[in-house]
């Protein structure tokens, strides 16, 4: 609930939990709720929490009273003797031990809750940085075709005598820089992925997908802002 995700906490770790088929855009909720699903280590807290409320309501309990018995024979007859014990401290400490109890499942619940906010917190901003390589590699490859074709109209006025050989190389250096810095926004982008992934707990499957960009509509407040 503070997280703002509601996944399916008794589906098994096998079964297929999200309509994400590894290849179509990945969507931040479907995201969140994957990593939430799969996470092993938020499994076994939230079982320790099943844990933790089994000995709240065994800390409420009594302990078994002792019941004895002896058998005998004497002058006088058969001689028969019973006793029912009861620990007296066990009643003087069961409000301690409720307490101790409840404050334990209290202290469970809490650390479930916040493992979730984190891994929520960093699923989001893992994919946010999926989603902004994205667009980093899309706007490069745009520039790198337009100095492309600057390149190949300087070529044509050098050939045509109306340009300089300067000009030229200029243009084919940048188109160079421009290319080296898409190969290398493109493995920043792989990296982001992998990571994002990781963080699903599907470290194995591969990387050929987009994030979904959902923030194609600009904020108000910004678009608000003058110069």
């Amino acid at each position: 609930e503070r997280s703002g995700w509601t996944p399916s906490w008794n589906a098994p770790w096998a079964d297929d939990t999200t309509s994400w088929d590894g290849r179509s855009p990945l969507t931040v909720r479907q995201a969140v709720t994957l990593a939430l699903q799969n996470n092993r280590e938020l499994r076994v807290e939230l079982e320790g929490i099943a844990g933790a409320r089994a000995d709240l309501a065994q800390s409420g309990l009594l302990p078994n009273p002792v019941l004895g018995a002896s058998l005998g024979t004497s002058d006088e007859g058969n001689i028969h003797d019973f006793s029912l014990v009861e620990e007296l401290t066990a009643l003087w400490l069961l409000p301690a031990q409720r307490d101790a109890a409840a404050a334990a499942l209290q202290g469970q619940i809490q650390a479930a809750s916040d493992r979730a906010l984190r891994l929520a917190a960093d699923v989001r901003i893992a994919h946010a940085r999926v989603v902004f390589g994205q667009r980093g590699v899309a706007l490069t490859a745009s520039q790198l075709g337009l100095v492309g074709r600057a390149t190949e109209v300087a070529q044509a006025r050098l050939e045509a005598g109306e340009g300089t050989q300067l000009d030229v190389n200029r243009l084919r250096e940048e188109q160079l820089s421009t290319q080296a810095d898409l190969d290398s926004q493109r493995t920043e982008l792989e990296t982001a992925k992998r990571e994002l992934l990781e963080n699903l707990g599907l470290p194995a499957a591969g990387a050929s997908w987009e994030a979904a960009d959902e923030t194609d509509a600009p904020d108000a407040r910004l678009a608000a802002l003058t110069e």
